[in-house]
């Protein structure tokens, strides 16, 4: 079995999403249930937003009246969040190139 396009972004480096879609989406449907894969690049949403925005279409699409998690837009700083891995002593280090495109 072919398994290629049930990876849109596989092997893909950051910076070769200039030329790349930033998101891929697939629908598959069996007997009475259906499934939703879903793939964004980094580039586009972070794992936190990501993950919050999914529970909360799942929400939608069961017919709750009132979403139990809010988005939170604040932009003032990562530390906040309770997904955020700590910080390392020293701080975080570049593990890419800043010379690619």
């Amino acid at each position: 079995m072919e398994y290629d396009g049930f990876f849109a972004f596989d092997n893909t480096l950051s910076y070769a999403g200039h030329r790349k879609p930033t998101a891929a989406v697939q629908v598959t449907e069996r007997g009475d249930a259906f499934y939703i894969g879903w793939t964004v690049t980094h580039a586009v949403v972070d794992g936190t937003s990501f993950w919050n925005f999914f529970n909360t279409f799942a929400e939608v699409c069961k017919g709750v009246k009132t979403i139990s998690k809010s988005p939170d837009f604040r932009r003032n700083c990562v530390f906040y969040s309770p997904a955020v891995l700590p910080v390392p002593a020293g701080g975080p280090a570049a593990t890419f190139s800043g010379d690619e495109p």
